[in-house]
């Protein structure tokens, strides 16, 4: 039986994911072959991608988990490593979100193992659908709303 991870849960959660992939070099490959161009990257996770991309380019970083967003800017902020991280949902952005991608002007858009937690699930995925099938719908809902 899955666990059902708050936001919070799901921060930590994530973050030894993405440190796993960091230790087989997945974040550092996936960074160079990145077009050297403004990056929207969807999904900040902890910043350990979004810290290779700012590296070399320009970084606009969406999140809508506050617990990841905070430690990426903190990772970035350690490094002196310097990029955006808007705290936005990209299935609903605000137009402030709108208003800051457009002003960025990215021509590259990434996004990197994409998930999110439960409160996620629950706000665009019907409530009849069953709890072990909800993530999976939660992707679909997300890869036709995305503007």
């Amino acid at each position: 039986m899955k666990v059902r991870m708050d936001p919070k849960t799901y921060s930590e959660h994530w973050e030894k994911e993405s440190m796993l992939f960091e230790s087989k070099g997945i974040y550092k490959l996936l960074s160079e072959i990145t077009p050297k161009e403004n990056v929207l990257e969807i999904g900040s996770g902890i910043g350990q991608a979004t810290l290779l991309l700012a590296s070399s380019r320009k970084v606009l970083a969406l999140d809508n988990n506050v617990h990841l967003v905070e430690k990426a800017r903190s990772r970035l902020a350690a490094a002196k490593v310097d990029a955006e991280i808007v705290v936005a949902d990209v299935l609903s952005p605000s137009p402030r979100c709108v208003a800051a991608i457009k002003e960025f002007a990215p021509k590259v858009i990434v996004g990197w193992f994409l998930g999110s937690n439960a409160d996620d699930h629950d706000k665009y995925v019907p409530a009849d659908v069953p709890s072990n099938e909800r993530p999976k719908k939660y992707d679909v809902a997300r890869e036709f709303r995305i503007p």
